[in-house]
């Protein structure tokens, strides 16, 4: 009885990962531009250059001028995606573009709802972000793998803490910000996880670095300041860091985020030394990065469940979801109906994590008392 009642679980699990990814697939493809200048093509291009022994830090354009120019593709800066990145999508590079950005949408469908089932992530969160996935699934971005990287740290992180910190360390070789996580750790003077994270993303960048060629990541690193510069004031970039920047111009990009990271960080202080939950980081983690897309923000699916956080975010998510389909009109004067709604939930979730660890405090207090 019992093992009829598990197999039957484990079954209507499957489907329902099946059906969602389906779904997404199905809504992404309807989604897709028929311009393909988006982070994926940025990722291709690179594993392509290298491939053929081109640099894979030149403009995206000529790669595709020499590799496949009837997908038309532009784009005429390199990729902004650390070395890892690229090494990880090498094997698609040796598949014609079309192809590969098939298997890339579908691999994005199916690690979304894996990530859901294995964190048990609360449904009202689950169907507040689908829309922001939808247009990062159009874009090809790296946020879906990078999701089930930390769904499974936040699986294993109760009685495989080192496990946990290595593969956020990986997420944050992938994209850099995940690393903001790893701060729980050393708050609560537990060096050794926190040692884990760090080496592991430090060394699956070296082994890029090697595997690329000497000079890529100091290519990259060279850049970043320079593209994050020019892209911060996009239209739609739902960063807290630009709206502090546009308060204190003088100051520098990266001196404004880390002021962020820090000044969010300070009220949750003594809960992280206590319980070095880094769960509780993941909208420090949102809003200390300078350039914030809606697929950034669907990251926060993973955290504590909050209506009025849900309620912001799908709101959000829905008006870039419109704008990426064309029906809604982006610009400076219409781009508080997407970054209002998606900064104010995070705001609210970093609100929440306070009022958690307060809590759990006094919970601490009464029954050391007792």
């Amino acid at each position: 009885m019992w093992a009829s009642n598990a197999a039957s679980q484990s079954q209507n699990r499957q489907q329902w990962v099946a059906a969602v990814a389906g779904s997404f697939l199905a809504a992404a493809l309807v989604v897709i531009s028929q311009e393909s200048g988006a982070d994926f093509a940025q990722d291709y291009a690179a594993a392509w250059a290298w491939w053929h022994g081109i640099d894979p830090s030149a403009p995206t354009f000529l790669i595709y001028q020499a590799c496949c120019p009837e997908d038309n593709v532009s784009g005429a800066y390199q990729t902004a995606h650390p070395p890892f990145a690229t090494f990880l999508v090498l094997p698609f590079g040796l598949l014609p573009f079309k192809v590969a950005r098939a298997i890339w949408l579908m691999i994005g469908c199916l690690a979304i709802p894996l990530a859901w089932l294995w964190t048990g992530v609360n449904r009202g969160m689950a169907l507040s972000t689908a829309a922001m996935w939808v247009v990062g699934l159009s874009l090809g971005v790296f946020e879906p793998i990078i999701m089930l990287i930390l769904a499974l740290a936040l699986r294993v992180s109760l009685y495989r803490s080192g496990l946990a910190a290595a593969l956020i360390g990986l997420a944050a070789a992938i994209k850099v910000y995940p690393g903001v996580l790893l701060i729980a750790f050393f708050i609560a003077f537990r060096w050794r996880e926190g040692l884990y994270g760090l080496v592991t993303a430090v060394g699956m960048t070296l082994v890029a670095d090697l595997v690329l060629g000497s000079g890529i990541f100091a290519a990259w690193l060279a850049y970043i300041p320079w593209n994050v510069e020019r892209y911060l004031d996009t239209v739609g970039n739902a960063s807290v860091v630009r709206l502090v920047h546009l308060v204190f111009p003088g100051l520098s990009i990266s001196l404004v985020s880390v002021i962020v990271i820090v000044l969010l960080i300070l009220p949750i202080v003594p809960y992280l030394f206590r319980s070095s939950d880094w769960r509780s980081l993941l909208p420090i983690m949102i809003a200390g990065s300078p350039l914030v897309g809606p697929h950034y923000v669907a990251l926060l699916g993973l955290g504590r469940p909050h209506c009025g956080v849900a309620l912001c975010f799908g709101i959000g998510g829905i008006a870039a979801l419109l704008s990426r389909v064309g029906l809604l009109s982006l610009s400076y004067s219409t781009e508080i109906v997407v970054i209002a709604p998606l900064i104010s939930g995070l705001l609210i979730m970093w609100l929440d994590t306070i009022r958690w660890g307060i809590y759990n405090r006094s919970l601490s207090s009464n029954s050391s008392e007792s």
